[in-house]
């Protein structure tokens, strides 16, 4: 198998894990959409011209599909900014519900309406 088919078979993996994702734990997902990444970046250096025609079409698969897990990256990438947004919102909520005068300005003034 050349290397342009091992690169191929890799990044049709990334792109089915990336579209099926996330039925695991998050941690376990990234891990292996990480080492998938991984495996394939060590493709790289052995992949050089000349190519024939079948692994030109392989070359096009290859940047259609990466152009599509780039969206997926990035929609993944929305999804945890959310995520990690509303839980540091909630944090907040939940200390101000515990404790509403823990912010109180404490300077010590009042004023007297007295004439």
């Amino acid at each position: 198998m050349s290397a342009v088919e091992q690169c191929l078979r890799l990044t049709k993996a990334i792109y089915s894990v990336l579209l099926n994702g996330k039925k695991e734990s998050r941690e376990e997902w990234i891990n292996q959409v990480n080492a998938l990444f991984d495996e394939r970046e060590e493709l790289f250096p052995q992949i050089s011209e000349p190519f024939s025609p079948e692994e030109r079409e392989m070359g096009n698969q290859i940047i259609s599909l990466n152009s599509r897990i780039q969206e997926l990256l990035a929609t993944n990438h929305l999804h945890l900014q959310d995520e990690m947004s509303s839980l540091r919102s909630k944090k907040t909520n939940m200390k101000k519900y515990i404790n509403p005068y823990d912010q109180v300005n404490r300077d010590g003034t009042f004023y007297d309406k007295r004439n």
